[in-house]
């Protein structure tokens, strides 16, 4: 019943994507440990039925898959596939063509899509090393070239913000 209770507060946007994630698995992991304690254990669907628990359709599909309903599937998997590209792009980018008129779009679009995923808060250093850079160029005329310094500390100031991003995940 929790985990039904808990993916109600997670559909409703009650609880966060990291925290639900975290809850989710931890009582998964009690669901296991206890059903090998059940004596005479026959199954989910028989447990559910004698329970009383057969409106506890999102626990149970979550219990069979063995993992929170974020994970794997939906609009969350493809922005954050969507999110670790444009992190790439804008590496290399920087890399290869460091005027400022091919390197601002890139990290414009990835602060775009930073800004879409909602359990990224606008303080986070994710999104603060980001933005940061955003402002920076937009002060720079667009033929200019970013200085060997300015594209080894934004190359740094990205690479922290995607394992912000990965730890976050």
């Amino acid at each position: 019943m929790t985990i039904e209770y808990l993916e109600f507060a997670f559909m409703s946007g009650k609880v966060k994507g990291p925290a639900y994630s975290k809850e989710c698995r931890n009582l998964l992991n009690q669901v296991k440990v206890q059903v090998d304690r059940i004596s005479g254990f026959k199954g989910l669907s028989d447990f559910m039925q004698k329970y009383d628990l057969t409106h506890c359709k999102s626990a149970l599909t979550n219990i069979k898959r063995d993992s929170p309903s974020d994970t794997g599937t939906g609009q969350n998997t493809t922005l954050i596939v969507d999110i670790t590209q444009k992190y790439v792009s804008s590496m290399d980018v920087i890399e290869v063509l460091p005027q400022v008129d091919n390197v601002y779009p890139q990290i414009q679009d990835l602060l775009a899509s930073l800004k879409t995923f909602s359990d990224i808060s606008a303080s986070s250093p994710i999104m603060t090393q980001v933005s940061k850079w955003v402002a920076e160029l937009e002060k720079k005329g667009a033929t200019e070239c970013l200085d060997e310094e300015e594209i080894r500390q934004l190359k740094m100031d990205l690479t922290r913000s995607y394992e912000g991003f990965k730890q976050m995940l």
